[in-house]
C-alpha cells in the first residue's frame, strides 16, 4: 500500500502542487502527470494500479516507459519521505 507520509503539507497554484515536508524542511513541486499521481496515491493500494490510473487519463508512446517513469517517481518520493510504502499488504 502506498500513501501520503504524515508531516507533508501541500500548497496548489494553477496546476502545480508544491510539497513542503515539515520534518527535513525541503520543498518540493510536481506538475503534469507527477501531479496527478501526487492527487491519487491515497486512493491506490499499489503501483500496478497508480499506473493504470495513468494509462486512463493520459496519452503515451511508450507503455514501458511509461511504467518506467512512474516507478521511479515513486521511488523518488519515497527516497524523499513524502509516501510510505508498506509492502506487506
Amino acid at each position: 500500500m502506498i500513501k501520503k507520509a504524515k508531516g507533508i503539507e501541500e500548497s496548489y497554484l494553477n496546476d502545480e502542487v508544491v510539497l513542503f515536508n515539515i520534518i527535513t524542511g525541503e520543498f518540493y513541486g510536481l506538475q503534469d502527470t507527477s501531479y496527478f499521481i501526487w492527487e491519487h496515491i491515497d486512493n491506490c493500494s499499489s503501483v500496478n494500479e497508480l499506473v493504470e490510473k495513468v494509462k486512463g487519463n493520459y496519452e503515451y508512446e511508450n507503455e514501458t516507459e511509461l511504467i518506467e517513469s512512474i516507478y521511479q517517481l515513486i521511488n523518488d518520493l519515497n527516497k524523499e519521505r513524502l509516501i510510505e510504502i508498506d509492502e506487506n499488504i
